[in-house]
């Protein structure tokens, strides 16, 4: 079904646009035309989606069960793994999809299925002083990807552990640092077979402690930037910092200087950032709790401008969303899903093109209409 919103911002935005201070205006703020929303309502407009997966060719999304669909259809089917509250999911790409469920007691299980779409198959995966699964993620470009999953532990701290088949396996780095975590792992990113996640005030590149500001911060979101070589990392008090090289041990690193602020509704507030994900070289997305997306563009000399809100007010519910993350198909046009706490699940396709007058800059592109499903 498709609803016919009033008038919306250009979806053909440029980078650059947009402000790190919601209040303040430009030129392509202005741009509007009528547009759609194409609204499947299939998930429910108000659905809490915490993350999302692809599983040779059928997304899997987690929406308390396990949703999924094809990647050329638009109806959703149902798979229950077990009773409890399906809160993540990921998958190896070859055999297994991986969800955590929930308890109403706060524990929970690590859950594996084979053939989940035809014949499925599941059960349980041991973990050791297992509480509760946080969150499970799967990287890599090619098939089996590395899977793991960051977990709260009966005596109170946190780890993560790697999963491969029907075995998972504490992650001897994060074992053995000492003291123990005592702050949720909020996130973690795997690649070049280095860990790299954050727990509270603290990031790790391995079991190695870096140091990104002499200012306090509680980091939410990290990643790896495979083609510049370096660490990203967000903030909930409005604040991405990026390494100046690739361990992350040169300090202080590069920032924002001017914090992101966003209202809501009544009063201005830093913005929570949540999960980053890359779009291109020195170009990237990340989700917040209550203001949508915003845009990283490090190519922008301006320090203050590096960080620019996704400037499509009139989607309302997914400009001030709560995204928890953000999962792009590079198969599927790319294609980009934005998974939020509360109002569904929200995709459409984005292409980036570098204009190659001086200086260099970014056009992002959306497609017309979003979709919600």
């Amino acid at each position: 079904m498709k609803h016919l919103c009033a008038v919306v911002l250009i979806l053909h935005l440029v980078a650059l646009s947009f402000s790190c201070n919601e209040g303040t205006n430009t030129l392509f703020d202005n741009i509007i035309h009528d547009t759609q929303v194409s609204d499947n309502n299939q998930l429910g407009n108000t659905a809490k989606v915490p993350s999302i997966t692809k599983f040779n060719g059928d997304y899997f999304a987690a929406t308390g069960v396990i949703r999924w669909r094809n990647e050329g259809d638009t109806v959703w089917s149902t798979l229950t793994l077990a009773s409890g509250l399906h809160n993540t999911v990921a998958t190896d790409g070859v055999t297994y999809l991986y969800a955590g469920i929930l308890y109403n007691d706060g524990t929970g299980s690590l859950y594996q299925c084979s053939n989940p779409t035809s014949a499925p198959s599941s059960g349980s995966i041991s973990v050791t002083d297992l509480k509760n699964i946080l969150k499970i993620r799967n990287f890599g470009s090619s098939t089996p990807y590395d899977v793991y999953a960051s977990y709260g532990k009966t005596d109170g701290t946190f780890s993560i552990c790697n999963i491969s088949g029907t075995t998972a396996t504490e992650d001897p780095g994060v074992a053995g640092i000492s003291p123990s975590l005592t702050d949720s792992i909020n996130n973690f990113d795997y690649q070049g077979g280095t860990l790299y996640f954050v727990s509270g005030t603290k990031v790790y590149r391995g079991a190695t402690l870096l140091t990104p500001s002499t200012t306090a911060h509680t980091y939410t979101g990290i990643m790896y930037d495979t083609v510049d070589s370096r660490i990203l990392v967000s903030t909930n008090d409005g604040y991405i910092l990026r390494s100046t090289d690739a361990t992350g041990t040169s300090t202080p690193w590069e920032q924002n200087s001017e914090q992101c602020i966003y209202n809501n509704g009544s009063t201005d507030l830093p913005v929570p950032f949540t999960e980053i994900v890359p779009l291109d070289s020195n170009l990237y997305l990340v989700g917040s709790r209550g203001a949508g997306f915003w845009i990283i563009d490090w190519t922008v000399a301006d320090a203050k401008d590096r960080v620019k809100r996704w400037n499509g007010s009139s989607y309302s519910d997914l400009y001030n969303g709560s995204i928890e993350s953000i999962f792009i198909d590079a198969s599927a046009g790319p294609r980009g899903f934005f998974c939020t706490i509360g109002a569904g699940l929200w995709d459409n396709t984005i292409t980036v093109t570098l204009n190659s007058t001086p200086p260099p800059t970014y056009n992002i592109n959306y497609g017309d209409p979003w979709t919600r499903e």
